[in-house]
């Protein structure tokens, strides 16, 4: 890639998106005369030149046919006398240049001047590009009543009917418009074009042709602050995720799941549900095309309403770097590098044949739990440490934008092990919305989506711990009414022996006990029963993971009360003989046991 294209997409900071336009119409043609386009032209001398160009060219039959309506912009003799063209020099043209040229003053189909495109958009012409079937684009702005921007109607011959369509005077002849020229005719784009004229950037002709994914100017409203402080390495590869040089893509080239690479080097996933098109890469933000094949002679343009960027658009990091590096480059987090390193799990995340999320904590984090220095770090244990750390990290690449909904448990690399049992890993919350995990603990919206070569780095603002069944009764609101429950039988499930199994009722499941929950679960304590039904949803002993759940399987409850399983697909329910549940959230792994939360109360015999 020339200099110039990469300093133009180190400037590819505002678009707006240009309207798409139906340049159909209704009225029907003709207007009751019987002479069609050429014989109308043929009775006005001041189409003359239009009428010997129209022959020269050999167009005489495509304006005299009545299979199809037109719309002819027709430019006057002075228009044509304007640009120095008079019949010797229309003599002198290429036959076939003469007749795209000419072509690219007809659309396909009868438009009136009141059923022009009521915002300044872009239409096709049959005016033929040389690069397939792909036909020249043409700005027609109603308003101004111009096309190409600066390219005037005839206020006084608009209109004019014709037995196959409809003519338009025109104060200067057309011309097909290059990609610079379509940025610079295009109001939607005006800004962009204003920069890249003051840097005299260009296209370089011998590298087109072009197909340029433009983001509108919303796609970059929140990037141009970050653009300005990145450096210019950073910005021309992301940039250049929007071209794709020495071919010309219209969408009628594009599949469903086809992939295309874009000038620098980036895979795009091609997403095609019926006419909408979208754009699409692993940590990327998707991007549909809002308007497709603006057609220039040097290439083609699509619009889109999103940067093509890893994460919301944040530069930090280094994607040519791993994990380690990125870590390593940045004082903020030197305590978590040596802890890293203390443990061996520096090599770990080092490893650029695999991809890893690391939510990491900052020096700040590390003091507040008392690790300090490099020495409390090493007399730190070290199994500890391990699990820890580990409990921070993902085993795939998750940017911010591809968070998973809003109060999902992910898995994290953190193993726990128990007595006589597999080995698991520790589950985290994430709040997607509130940009929290577990809870409380806030991710630094400063040092999102630091990239580097092997994943992703989020910064947090505490060390995350790893927790027990108590503590993710804590955090997680929707548990809020086991919690009160709990908490007013005086159950601490921490003395049970670990792992136990719980089937977590949540709040709206215990809020239909009773119109006021806290008199609710004072009257069952004080009966004596709620002790016995909160033990009910405890099976002790046992970490039972949902896809070792059998259809008609049964378990043996803390209360001694018989569960029995039933499987259906992805759905699992839970029940005694008087109540049941479903479960909604599947697999909350802790240091203590497992949590399936449920959507019923489950009640021993007793107390239906």
């Amino acid at each position: 890639m020339k200099k110039s294209i990469l300093l133009f997409f180190y400037l590819l900071c505002i678009s707006i998106i240009i309207p798409s336009c139906d340049d159909d119409d209704d009225n029907g043609s003709g207007g009751g005369t019987t002479e069609n386009i050429l014989e109308v032209l043929e009775s006005n001398e001041d189409y003359s030149l239009l009428v010997f160009a129209i022959k020269e060219a050999g167009l005489e039959s495509i304006l005299t046919s009545e299979a199809q309506d037109l719309t002819l912009f027709a430019p006057s003799n002075a228009a044509f006398s304007a640009v120095g063209i008079d019949s010797a020099a229309i003599e002198s043209i290429n036959t076939d240049t003469l007749a795209s040229l000419l072509s690219y003053h007809v659309l396909g189909s009868e438009v009136k001047s009141t059923n022009l495109p009521e915002e300044p958009s872009w239409v096709t012409t049959l005016g033929p590009s040389g690069f397939g079937e792909s036909l020249f684009s043409l700005y027609v702005d109603a308003g101004n009543l111009t096309l190409n921007g600066s390219s005037p109607l005839d206020t006084d011959n608009l209109d004019i009917d014709a037995s196959n369509g409809v003519i338009h005077g025109l104060d200067a002849v057309l011309s097909p418009q290059s990609l610079e020229e379509v940025l610079d005719v295009t109001d939607d784009l005006s800004t962009l074009d204003s920069v890249l004229m003051v840097l005299d950037l260009t296209f370089d002709e011998e590298e087109g042709p072009y197909t340029l994914f433009a983001p509108d100017n919303d796609a970059f409203a929140d990037l141009v602050d970050d653009l300005m402080d990145a450096d210019e390495e950073t910005i021309i590869g992301i940039l250049s995720n929007h071209l794709i040089m020495g071919v010309n893509v219209n969408s009628g080239d594009l599949s469903d799941g086809q992939e295309i690479e874009m000038a620098s080097g980036l895979m795009l996933t091609v997403n095609i549900d019926g006419d909408d098109i979208t754009l699409s890469a692993d940590g990327f933000e998707d991007a549909e095309v809002t308007v497709a094949d603006i057609q220039g002679t040097d290439g083609v343009v699509h619009i889109i309403d999103e940067v093509i960027v890893e994460s919301d658009g944040d530069m930090g990091g280094n994607a040519d770097e791993d994990l380690l590096s990125v870590l390593k480059a940045d004082e903020d987090y030197s305590l978590l590098v040596f802890a890293l390193g203390a443990t061996d799990l520096d090599s770990v995340i080092a490893d650029t044949t695999a991809e890893f999320t690391i939510f990491a904590p900052d020096n700040d984090a590390f003091t507040d739990l008392g690790l300090t220095d490099s020495t409390t770090i090493a007399d730190f244990d070290t199994d500890t440490l391990t699990s820890i750390l580990l409990y921070h990290v993902l085993t795939s690449k998750v940017t911010s934008e591809d968070l998973p909904e809003d109060g999902t448990y992910v898995s994290t690399a953190s193993p726990i092990s128990f007595v006589d049992g597999d080995t698991v890993n520790a589950s985290l919350l994430i709040n997607t919305e509130s940009l929290k995990l577990n809870g409380d603990i806030g991710i630094e919206a400063d040092d999102i989506d630091i990239m580097a070569k092997n994943g992703v780095i989020h910064g947090i603002e505490s060390v995350l711990l790893v927790p027990s069944l108590a503590d993710v009764i804590g955090f997680d609101d929707r548990l809020e009414g086991l919690g009160a429950a709990l908490d007013t039988a005086g159950i601490d499930l921490g003395t049970l022996t670990a792992p136990s199994t719980l089937f977590a009722p949540d709040t709206a499941a215990f809020n239909s006990l009773g119109d006021d929950l806290g008199d609710v679960l004072s009257q069952l304590n004080s009966d004596g029963d709620l002790e016995g039904i909160l033990l009910t949803h405890v099976v002790a002993e046992s970490n039972v993971v949902s896809s070792s759940v059998e259809d008609g399987g049964t378990a043996d409850a803390v209360s001694e009360v018989t569960l029995t399983f039933g499987v259906s697909g992805d759905n699992i329910t839970v029940s005694t003989t008087e109540s049941s549940g479903t479960v909604q959230i599947a697999d909350i792994q802790t240091t203590d046991g497992i949590i399936h939360v449920i959507d019923g109360v489950l009640l021993p015999p007793s107390q239906q």
